[in-house]
């Protein structure tokens, strides 16, 4: 899903399945696109592997054991960004960069995890006022385009209610 906002800042997310494998249609995607900011959920990278894109920086938080999941930011070189600590969670893998007062987040929730409020409500705290949620977030919902509703779904529409979120999707599940 590519949006543009500020009239100069192209964003792309995409759950690649696998960085690596992609990284010819990441580069391709991000160059004929001019994307300035890639989020990408379910990257497949381990720890000790280097992934890199030419004029990107990249922001990555890999899964440590085990396989899939995944999360990363590719920033273009000409923006200047503050990369955000946040909270561990063992569970699931986050990273979140601020750029011109927006904040950035990428995500994988693996299916087995789940929404926790909790944890997200702190995330949203280190956060600027503006700022984008991006990723696999493994909840279901036909407010985004899936055909039921689970668990996670409910708890992920109750806490875009409660932050006064807006869902931008382009239907598809």
């Amino acid at each position: 899903k590519m949006n543009t906002f500020n009239r100069n800042i192209s964003v792309l997310q995409w759950n690649a399945r696998s960085a690596m494998s992609n990284k010819p249609d990441i580069i391709y995607l991000l160059n004929n696109h001019k994307i300035q900011i890639a989020a990408i959920s379910e990257t497949w990278i381990r720890p000790h592997f280097t992934f890199n894109i030419p004029g990107y920086s990249c922001i990555r938080c890999d899964r440590m054991e085990g396989r899939g999941g995944g999360a990363a930011l590719l920033v273009c070189s000409s923006l200047t960004f503050t990369q955000i600590n946040l909270p561990y969670n063992p569970l699931l893998e986050v990273v979140a960069i601020i750029v011109n007062n927006i904040g950035f987040v990428s995500l994988y929730i693996p299916p087995d995890i789940g929404f926790d409020k909790d944890y997200w409500d702190s995330i949203i705290h280190l956060l600027p006022t503006s700022f984008f949620l991006l990723g696999d977030f493994n909840a279901h919902s036909p407010v985004w385009g899936c055909s039921n509703t689970d668990s996670a779904g409910n708890r992920l529409l109750n806490f875009i209610d409660a932050h006064d979120m807006c869902i931008l999707n382009d239907g598809s599940a």
